[in-house]
């Protein structure tokens, strides 16, 4: 979805922060870079009043740190890392690793991972990793060629590629149509597209806590 914002609107935006007495510093929310970084978290808008409130709602959500505000780190193509890392933000991982990762952030990899990995959310595209996978928010394979050979623990997961071990979700597993999982599956809610490959038990149950 694109969002287009023209001055009628963003006078409407002005006119409706002046009638709530809204503060001033408030107003960098209404940025385009701010907007873009708001559709690319898929927070739909529809009208003026909308989108005021959904400015709202990420500024309450974002205020003590963005992603834009964390740190990242790194890993080039035609680099490869021998050992384990520790990661305080988030981790960019466009070459090789053959050790454990433990982020507080987010763990982006285009590149090759060997290794346990700990992080607030995890997305592969193009990757491909062997070990487990534990988040405390969300895992993303998006794309097909996305590969994990070994378990995956997460609040939620959106299965775009291939998994060969166990998938454990507290909340939503979403698997995609060309998706393929050679293991059992447990979550509250699992979504299935057309097409998918599941070789393995699913398990769909209110309590799906994961330890």
């Amino acid at each position: 979805m694109k969002w287009n914002v023209n001055n009628k609107m963003m006078n409407n935006i002005n006119k409706n922060r002046q009638n709530k007495d809204i503060e001033e510093d408030a107003a960098a929310l209404r940025t385009e870079e701010k907007l873009d970084e708001m559709l690319a978290n898929d927070i739909p808008v529809n009208d003026s009043d909308e989108l005021m409130a959904a400015i709202n709602r990420y500024e309450e959500g974002s205020n003590l740190e963005t992603p834009a505000e964390r740190e990242v780190s790194v890993i080039e193509a035609k680099t490869t890392v021998y050992g384990n890392i520790e990661c305080e933000g988030d981790l960019h991982v466009k070459g090789v690793i053959n050790g454990d990762l433990a982020v507080s952030g987010k763990v982006m990899s285009g590149g090759k991972t060997n290794g346990t990995i700990e992080a607030e959310s995890v997305v592969l595209h193009d990757a491909k990793h062997e070990g487990d996978i534990r988040c405390a928010k969300e895992i993303t394979l998006g794309s097909e060629v996305s590969v994990v050979v070994g378990n995956i623990t997460a609040q939620s997961v959106n299965l775009l590629g291939k998994v060969k071990g166990n998938v454990s979700v507290n909340e939503r597993c979403h698997i995609g149509a060309q998706a393929v999982v050679i293991g059992d599956i447990c979550a509250k809610v699992i979504e299935v597209e057309a097409g998918a490959v599941i070789k393995g038990h699913l398990d769909i149950t209110q309590d799906a806590a994961v330890e």
